[in-house]
């Protein structure tokens, strides 16, 4: 109910809900934690949701592998892909192994961010390291073609090719 709300636009009414919750002595559950993490990271509140991260352990509830991935997940696509490797160091240190889904998302954080190379070289790692599958590698071989970053290299050396030389 509270996502729907949120979902909808009413974050007034959505917050009041679990305010109101919280007044009746109905304390979040892992499941109200992670629907408020990942509300508050589709609207860029991703510091904020990363707070609710913090606030959901100190209350007992210890954050799972989704708990973690939507936090990864609203840092990769605020392009802050280092934050989203500490958040993934963060998660290894207090005993949450990341699943597939969480190295997929970081890959594909880092591919679009520019660094598609590095990307597909993680990707590959992953793969021989037997954290991603190799159904993932050709999806993600198809996200992110190297093909078209050796086509942009070589467009680039024509281009400097062209220009007059000092």
């Amino acid at each position: 109910m509270f996502s729907a709300l949120w979902s909808c636009g009413d974050r007034v009414r959505a917050l009041g809900m679990i305010s109101e919750m919280v007044s009746k002595g109905i304390d979040p559950d892992e499941i109200t934690y992670n629907s408020l993490i990942s509300c508050l990271c589709r609207d860029g509140m991703v510091d904020d949701a990363i707070g609710l991260l913090v606030d959901m352990e100190s209350s007992g509830f210890k954050p799972t592998v989704i708990s973690y991935n939507i936090v990864i997940l609203g840092l990769c696509k605020a392009h802050r892909t280092d934050d989203s490797i500490e958040v993934l160091a963060a998660m290894l240190e207090k005993g949450c192994q990341p699943n597939e889904t969480t190295y997929i998302m970081l890959v594909e954080g880092i591919g679009f961010a520019g660094w598609r190379v590095e990307a597909m070289g993680l990707a590959n790692s992953l793969v021989r390291l037997g954290a991603i599958s190799e159904e993932s590698l050709k999806r993600l071989n198809k996200t992110f073609p190297m093909l078209d970053v050796y086509q942009g290299l070589s467009d680039i050396k024509k281009v400097s090719d062209d220009l007059p030389s000092t």
